[in-house]
């Protein structure tokens, strides 16, 4: 035991009962300076510090002990006492030398004091940036408690913005490096920001490595925001200066120290922070200014009060300047100053030069304009007029002076040209009585200070302008041929007639006028004799019609009549058999008389009828009246109206029919007639609608022609025509012979891309040009020849088949026939209904194919339903045929199987000899 107590490094002493030491080890010899040897068997109470061991009680504390050859050193003694069966047989005292312990802890415990002490903010942070201890200036500064910052980030009091910075030297800090004195912003628990000034440096251990980093933080908000107001003053004392276009300098007249703002340094045309020299200003001094320079120093010098002087200053790129400087002579600490200000007035001195220059040209301007111009006080009296004004007026500007403007203008014009007037339109009364119209602009012109000072006003002389708008207006609701109101004043009239309707016992009638074969005369006698026949129709018109009434032209041979105050339909029917009484005289035109017939439609207003659905039902009227033999009056009625209606729902589904798909083609076999064989078809549009089934032909296809949507219509016919018959030439060994015949309409006749769409369909199906038919009835041909000819002979030198569908039924001469280049004639089925049963069909029937045969051109008869009638066409010498006799018109799926029910097959077509244009 004593072995190993004595190689324990503290100081193990025990003492007897007697209290004399019984042990002594080496540390005790270390701490106390005794031997074992010189203590053992003394009384222990002889080393202060261990008279504590003599008493048998537990003890522990901090004792001093003198160490023989003088000096003290401090322990901290524990003692204990050792028991034998209930006695104590020794006393053992353990002392640790705590002396170089305690005196760090007073070190330790006088730097807190220090640190706690400190008006600074103290902060200690380990390695990661947590906070290790935190002074009573860091509560103070920040608002938190060292309890709530101990274990924080470095970053917990700071806005989010800065943390990234933060971290940063956190790192570097642990790397050695040294954080140069910063500002920061931080924020207290109060929520308010506050600006510091932050010092880091490294915190090491005794072995000098790195441990943490201290901060000390100092509250610097206020000089902060004291900078930075003096920043603001200086950056708005620059902007000032810049706006201004002034510069300031200081210069130190004992030192030569000269300071120059930045607007100076722009005014001279050198870089900011330039260097200076004492004498910067005076070198920058036109040559031929400096003598002014001078003399304005001097006066400065002599402190006559600030100097202000204009002189010129040459820049370094050679540009001169014009300047205004101010300077002046002031005292201070330093000695005598001269302080002063330069204002750039280059810009100044062109702007007035330039004004200078716009008031000559004012001058100028005024004196020759060639508007009326005039210069009036604000109560409008005329000061200054010029040369153009008066000639407008007619008066000498000493008899306009001290008038107003508006004593010479009309009196209905005179608010436009007043002092408080804008202007506008004005007629002027010059002395002769004559009237000037013209446009007047009257302005206030404001000083500088933005008050009223004077009216400027311009008169421009319009009045040829006037006369040509009466002019164009006139035109704009006239008919130029016959001076009668046109659509538009119509139009108008209509609606102001039925707006005065309801304060008046009578209505509101429309009569429609339309000439009967108009066209006739046109191509007759020429345009130049229709033109003159309407203008003596629009004379009889004006004179059938009452006082009041309004004779309109909508155009080409079409006339309206607005009667108002109109006590029902029989007066409305009176005064439309009197315009159609006018007619019964001929007309005198081209030496010759010409007689001519109207057509007249009459319609009265209903309660909320409009002027446009007035115009339609007189044209429904006036069509009835057509198909009704023309020459006569036909009255609007229900039947009508539900017939219009009818036709307008028809187009409207007829549009929808042609994008869905509803338009389908139907097939009617064609047969030559001596040996009933089939040579073609005739393709035939019926409409497959799904709510009322199968459309009749009749129907839709003329409301298709009354909309223009007849060439759509007709081009789906072609194109799926000659689709048809070229996929049956593939699927059907007889079908290779066979025609296919399609009807061309008026619209399609006059389209101007006929020719074009028949060529396309052809070239897309592959099917050659003289297997295609291609039907124009008589009265289409006849409606425009010379147009009719060309059309066909383009058609004809694609190589298709040309037929006149319906021969008999148009106006035809042969003259106008041996100018087609057709080959076949149609004869309508209501002459071949007749064959063997009515004597003038029979004749009829005869003529056309001896006409037909004189000219070398097929006969096809049309609706043959009879055995008689297939003899009958068959005598007359008809080719080919077609009716219900053989078979009513087919869907193209039935077409094939037809054929092949048949037992007679098919025969190749022969044509007929087709005549040339002209021949």
């Amino acid at each position: 035991h004593a072995a190993l107590l004595g190689a324990v490094g503290d100081a193990v002493v025990a003492a007897g009962p007697d209290g004399r030491v019984v042990f002594w080890n080496d540390g005790a010899e270390r701490t106390y300076g005794r031997t074992a040897g010189e203590m053992l068997g003394r009384d222990v109470g002889e080393v202060a510090g261990l008279a504590r061991l003599r008493t048998p009680e537990p003890w522990a504390g901090d004792v001093s002990a003198e160490r023989p050859g003088g000096g003290t050193t401090l322990t901290n003694l524990s003692v204990r006492p050792l028991r034998d069966g209930g006695d104590v047989v020794a006393v053992i005292g353990v002392a640790t030398d705590v002396t170089a312990a305690r005196a760090a802890e007073e070190t330790a415990r006088r730097l807190s004091a220090i640190v706690d002490s400190s008006d600074d903010a103290i902060i200690g942070r380990d390695l990661d940036g947590i906070v290790r201890s935190w002074n009573a200036a860091a509560e103070r500064l920040v608002g938190y408690t060292a309890a709530e910052a101990i274990g924080q980030h470095a970053t917990f009091a700071t806005p989010p913005e800065k943390h990234a910075a933060i971290y940063d030297i956190v790192s570097r800090v642990g790397r050695g490096e040294v954080i140069p004195t910063y500002e920061q912003v931080v924020l207290r628990k109060d929520g308010e920001r506050r600006h510091i000034s932050l010092a880091i440096s490294a915190m090491r251990d005794e072995t000098g490595r790195i441990v943490g980093s201290s901060a000390i933080a100092r509250d610097v908000t206020e000089q902060v925001l004291l900078r930075r107001a003096a920043e603001d003053d200086r950056r708005r004392l620059a902007e000032a200066q810049a706006i201004a276009g002034l510069g300031s300098f200081e210069r130190v007249v004992a030192d030569g120290t000269l300071v120059w703002s930045a607007e100076l340094y722009r005014i001279a045309g050198l870089e900011p922070c330039t260097p200076l020299r004492a004498d910067a200003l005076d070198t920058l001094i036109h040559p031929d200014d400096q003598e002014t320079l001078h003399s304005a120093q001097g006066e400065a010098a002599r402190g006559r009060g600030p100097v202000d002087f204009a002189c010129r200053i040459v820049r370094p790129d050679g540009e001169a300047r014009y300047v205004s400087i101010r300077v002046s002579s002031v005292a201070g600490e330093d000695g005598k100053r001269f302080v002063g200000t330069v204002l750039d007035v280059t810009e100044r001195r062109r702007a007035d030069a330039e004004r200078a220059a716009a008031e000559r040209r004012f001058e100028l301007g005024f004196e020759t304009a060639a508007a009326g111009t005039a210069i009036a006080d604000l109560d409008g009296c005329l000061v200054r007029v010029n040369p153009a004004l008066c000639r407008l007026l007619g008066r000498s500007d000493d008899e306009l002076a001290g008038h107003r403007l508006e004593e010479f203008a009309h009196s209905d014009d005179r608010a436009r040209c007043g002092a408080d007037a804008s202007g506008g339109e004005v007629r002027f009364l010059r002395p002769d009585g004559r009237r000037v119209d013209a446009l007047v602009d009257v302005s206030v012109v404001h000083n500088e200070c933005g008050e009223p000072e004077y009216l400027f006003a311009q008169v421009l002389d319009i009045t040829r302008r006037k006369q040509a708008e009466r002019a164009l207006a006139h035109q704009a609701l006239h008919d130029a041929l016959t001076g009668l109101p046109n659509r538009t004043l119509l139009l108008d009239r209509l609606d102001h007639a039925l707006l005065q309707r309801d304060r008046r016992e009578g209505t509101v009638a429309v009569l429609l006028v339309d000439l009967d074969h108009f066209k006739l005369v046109n191509d007759g006698l020429g345009h130049a004799a229709g033109d003159a026949l309407l203008v003596d129709v629009a004379a009889r018109l004006g004179l059938a019609v009452r006082p009041g009434d309004t004779v309109c032209r909508l155009g080409g041979d079409e006339f309206v009549i607005c009667c108002e105050n109109v006590a029902g339909a029989d007066e409305a029917l009176a005064i439309a058999e009197r315009v159609n009484d006018a007619f019964n005289t001929p007309f005198a035109l081209e030496r010759s008389e010409v007689f001519v017939t109207a057509s007249v439609g009459v319609t009265l207003a209903n309660p909320g009828v409009a002027a446009q659905e007035l115009l339609r039902d007189a044209d429904a009227a006036m069509y009835r009246a057509k198909e009704r033999g023309r020459s006569r009056v036909e009255l609007f009625d229900e039947v009508l109206r539900q017939r219009a209606a009818g036709r307008l729902a028809t187009a409207t589904a007829l549009r929808r029919a042609l994008t869905q798909g509803e338009i389908v083609v139907h097939y009617q076999p064609v047969l030559s007639v001596g040996d009933d064989r089939v040579v073609g078809f005739e393709a035939l549009a019926r409409w497959e609608d799904p709510e009322r089934g199968l459309v009749p032909p009749n129907d839709f296809i003329p409301v298709a022609e009354e909309t223009g949507m007849i060439v759509p219509l007709g081009e789906h016919v072609l194109r799926e025509a000659t689709r048809t018959l070229a996929a049956w030439s593939t699927t059907y060994a007889g079908a290779a012979a066979l025609t296919v015949a399609v009807n061309v309409s008026a619209r399609q006749l006059a389209d101007p891309h006929l020719v074009a769409t028949v060529a396309a369909a052809l070239a897309e199906s592959g099917l050659a040009p003289q297997r295609l038919h291609l039907e124009i009835t008589e009265t289409v041909l006849m409606e425009d020849v010379d147009d009719s000819a060309r059309v066909l002979a383009q058609l004809a030198d694609l190589g298709v088949t040309l037929e006149i569908d319906d021969f008999g039924t148009g106006y035809s001469s042969l003259s106008y026939l041996k100018r087609f280049p057709v080959d076949t004639l149609k004869i309508d089925r209501g002459f071949v209904a007749g064959l063997g049963s009515d004597p003038d069909d029979t004749s009829i029937v005869t003529a056309i194919a001896a006409l037909g045969r004189a000219l070398g051109l097929r006969l096809h008869a049309e609706g043959v339903e009879t055995e008689q009638q297939r003899r009958a066409v068959r005598e007359i010498g008809c080719a080919y045929a077609q009716g219900y006799f053989w078979s009513p018109a087919l869907p193209a799926r039935e077409v094939l199987p037809w054929l092949r029910r048949r037992s007679f097959g098919v025969v190749p077509e022969q044509r007929g000899r087709r005549l040339a244009v002209g021949s």
